[in-house]
C-alpha cells in the first residue's frame, strides 16, 4: 500500500514518547505489511510511542491521516487494531497533565517549565483529536466492511467524537437493521449512546434502542447497560435495567465481551460503571449474579474490574462461600479473592489459593492474592523461590503453564514473595 506524503513530513523534528519520531514512517508502513509479525510489531510500537498510556505527542496528529488511510484500505489485514488506536488517540491527554503531581514530587522541576510544557502539550492533544474528528466522516464507509472486527470496532472509534454526532449518528442508526452480526449491532447501540452523552442529545440512541431491547441477547445486554446509565434515580427504571441485564447475560456476554467497549472489564464491569453512584443498585445486581445457579454468571460477577464485591457489603459473603468449593478454578480463585476482600477470613481462602497456586490458567491470580495474606501464606514461599530461580529451560514448577517466564507473571510472584517475607 502506498502512503503518499508520508516522507514529506519532517518526522525527525517531531517527538513521541521515546524521543524523535523518525521511526514512525517505517512503523506506519509496517501496518500494511504482508507479514503478520511485522504488522503486530508495528501496532505494538505505535501504541507505545505516538500514544503511550493515554498520552499523545507532537507527532501524533501527523500520523492520524495515514492511520485513517490504512484503515480505509480493505486489502490491509488487522485494521480493527488501527481503529482502536485512533479511538485511543482521540481520547489522549498530555504527559504533564497526567503526571504533574508525580513530577513535582519526585523530580522538583521548575513550575514555569512545567506550565510551558503543558501549554505545548495541550496543543498536541487538540491537534491529535481534531485530526481524528476530521477523519471521522470518511470512516463511515467502513460500516459495511467485510471484516466483522472492523464493523465491531468502528462504533467504538466514532462514539468518542460527539463534535460530529450530527454526521455520524444517522449513518450508525441506519446501519443497525442491516448489520448481520449481533456483536456489531450491540456496538452500534453503545456508539449511539456515547454520542448522545457527549453531545447532550440522549435521543440519538432512540432509533435503535427499542429494537435492541427485543433483539438478540447481545443487543438486549447493550440496551440494559444503556438504560441503566440513563435511568438516573428512578428506581423502577434501574430495577428493570438490572432484570434485563441478568436475563441477557448468559447468551449475550461473550459477544459484548469481545468488543472494545468493556476495555477488558466485561459486560459486568460496564454495568457497574453504568450504575455508578447508586450503591444500592450495584448491590442488587451483585446479589442477583452471585446467587445465580449458573456458574458462568457467578464467574462473570467476580472477574476482573467487573468484581461486584468492590462495595465491601458483608451481605454478599455468604453468596460467595459456595464458590470456594467449585470445580471451576477461575470461579474458585476469583471468589476466594473477593471473599477475602469482603471478610478478611484467611482460614476459608488459604487452602483454595494454595491449592491453585501452581495450576493453569488461574494460578497467577491465586499467587497474587496470596500476597495479600502475608506471612499466613508462607507455605507457598519455597514454591515461589524455586520457580523464580528457574532459567528458560523447560521443566520444573509451572506457574501459569506456557507463560511461566512472562515478565509480568514473574513480577507478581516476586511481589507476593516479598509480601510474605516482610510480614
Amino acid at each position: 500500500m502506498n502512503l503518499p506524503g508520508l516522507d514529506d513530513v519532517r518526522w525527525a523534528d517531531l517527538s513521541h514518547a521515546y524521543g524523535p519520531a523518525d521511526d514512525v514512517p517505517e512503523l506506519l508502513r509496517g501496518l500494511t505489511d504482508a507479514d503478520p509479525e511485522v504488522r503486530a510489531d508495528a501496532i505494538d510500537e505505535l501504541y507505545g510511542n505516538i500514544w503511550h498510556q493515554g498520552t499523545v505527542y507532537s507527532s501524533t496528529a501527523y500520523a492520524v491521516p495515514f492511520l485513517a488511510r490504512i484503515v480505509a484500505d480493505r486489502s490491509v489485514a488487522n485494521r480493527a487494531s488501527v481503529l482502536g488506536l485512533l479511538a485511543s488517540i482521540s481520547a489522549g491527554s498530555g504527559y504533564v497533565q497526567v503526571h504533574r503531581q508525580f513530577m513535582q514530587r519526585w523530580s522538583a522541576p521548575d513550575p514555569r517549565e512545567l506550565d510551558d510544557q503543558e501549554v505545548a502539550e495541550e496543543q498536541w492533544v487538540s491537534a491529535a483529536r481534531n485530526a481524528v474528528i476530521d477523519a471521522g466522516p470518511g470512516l463511515l464507509d467502513l460500516l459495511d466492511d467485510d471484516d466483522v472486527e472492523v464493523r465491531r470496532t468502528l462504533p467504538y472509534a466514532l462514539g468518542g467524537l460527539p463534535e460530529i454526532a450530527g454526521v455520524l449518528a444517522p449513518r450508525l442508526a441506519s446501519r443497525f437493521s442491516g448489520e448481520p452480526d449481533e456483536a456489531a449491532r450491540a456496538s452500534i447501540v453503545f456508539g449511539l449512546a456515547a454520542l448522545g452523552r457527549g453531545s447532550g442529545d440522549p435521543g440519538l440512541v432512540s432509533p435503535v434502542i427499542e429494537h435492541a431491547r427485543r433483539g438478540s441477547d447481545a443487543e438486549r445486554l447493550a440496551a440494559a447497560i444503556v438504560d441503566a446509565g440513563s435511568a438516573g434515580q428512578e428506581q423502577s427504571a434501574v430495577a428493570a435495567a438490572i432484570d434485563d441485564f441478568v436475563a441477557a447475560v448468559p447468551g449475550g456476554s461473550d459477544a459484548v465481551d469481545s468488543l472494545a467497549w468493556p476495555r477488558g472489564d466485561g459486560a459486568a464491569g460496564m454495568m457497574v460503571s453504568a450504575l455508578g453512584g447508586r450503591p444500592e443498585a450495584e448491590f442488587q445486581l451483585a446479589s442477583r449474579m452471585y446467587a445465580s445457579a449458573d456458574p458462568a454468571m457467578r464467574n462473570r460477577a467476580v472477574s476482573g474490574a467487573g468484581n461486584l464485591a468492590r462495595q465491601s457489603r458483608s451481605e454478599l459473603a455468604p453468596l460467595l462461600l459456595p464458590n470456594l468449593s467449585s470445580g471451576d478454578e477461575w470461579l474458585q480463585v476469583r471468589s476466594a479473592r473477593a471473599y477475602f476482600r469482603l471478610t478478611g477470613d484467611t482460614a476459608a481462602v488459604l487452602p483454595v489459593l494454595l491449592g491453585r497456586a501452581s495450576t493453569q490458567p488461574a494460578g497467577i491470580a491465586a499467587v497474587e492474592a496470596l500476597g495479600w495474606l502475608g506471612h499466613r501464606a508462607s507455605a507457598v514461599a519455597p514454591q515461589l523461590e524455586q520457580w523464580l530461580s528457574q532459567d528458560e529451560r523447560a521443566g520444573g514448577i509451572s506457574l501459569g503453564g506456557a507463560i511461566e517466564h512472562d515478565e509480568n507473571v514473574q513480577e507478581i510472584a516476586r511481589t507476593t514473595l516479598a509480601a510474605i517475607r516482610q510480614t
